[in-house]
């Protein structure tokens, strides 16, 4: 499994269409190895952090991003393994 999380990573890819949530994982060819993250929550989180580092919004908005990459991490992982990844060999 470590290998698989360090040999391709997936990447992050920064979203700018409405989404439910914070961010998201699309099993569809061309779309497997990436993570979607919601425009809105990261320009917000870059916003506050440059303007009050440390406080307590922009810590918090961090922890979102943290979880969303996080949660988001173990529907790739569950891709790994279960039938909806077969398309890895196109």
């Amino acid at each position: 499994m470590a290998t698989l999380l360090c040999d391709p990573p997936p990447d992050i890819v920064v979203l700018d269409q409405p989404m439910d949530g914070y961010g998201a994982h699309i099993r569809r060819p061309g779309m497997w190895s990436f993570f979607c993250m919601a425009k809105h929550w990261v320009q917000r989180w870059l916003r506050v952090v440059e303007f009050e580092p440390g406080e307590r919004l922009a810590l918090a908005i961090e922890t979102i991003l943290r979880v969303t990459i996080i949660h988001e991490l173990g529907h790739w992982m569950t891709s790994l393994v279960s039938q909806s990844h077969s398309y890895l060999a196109m």
